[in-house]
């Protein structure tokens, strides 16, 4: 073989390497037209699975053997929604889901999305209402005490809802 037709090594080098670099440029530019992706869901102290829901399917609930007699949901504009709580009168209107302290000794509980009513805590309003009414990421919390300014929370996690 002549010189002029043997392969060049250098050109050869050269050419993988602007392969390479036009490949990643192509998968970084792929990746630029994604939408972003949504932000990842918390939970803390309790296990909320499915973590996106609709209203005919069902969250599943793990919760820490040692937690406090109150489960709110909070809906994506913060208004906080009693299922469980608390009380002391049977004659009240108001009564939870479950009593606080069957609730207490829980650590399993499901709840369907469809069917979830709980009492709102703005106002004196002793009638249920269902919870989940709009798109939006919802709030499930449980704790020892909820009314207050500050609660202290045992577990939360959050619901993304899509009706």
């Amino acid at each position: 073989m002549t010189a002029s037709r043997m392969p060049n090594t250098r050109t050869g080098l050269s050419l993988a390497i602007a392969l390479v670099i036009a490949a990643s440029t192509n998968a970084w530019a792929a990746d630029q037209d994604l939408p972003a992706r949504a932000p990842p869901i918390d939970q803390q102290g309790m296990q909320c699975e499915p973590l996106r829901v609709r209203s005919g399917d069902t969250i599943h609930m793990s919760i820490a053997p040692e937690h406090g007699g109150y489960l709110a949901i909070e809906s994506p504009t913060r208004e906080r929604f009693y299922m469980v709580f608390p009380q002391p009168d049977p004659s009240s209107p108001a009564q939870p889901s479950i009593p606080w302290d069957i609730f207490r000794r829980m650590t399993d509980l499901s709840i369907k999305v469809g069917d979830a009513q709980g009492y709102p805590s703005k106002g004196n309003d002793t009638r249920k209402v269902p919870i989940f009414r709009q798109a939006g990421t919802y709030t499930v919390i449980v704790s020892n005490q909820l009314e207050t300014d500050e609660p202290v929370l045992d577990g939360w996690c959050k619901i993304n809802f899509r009706p």
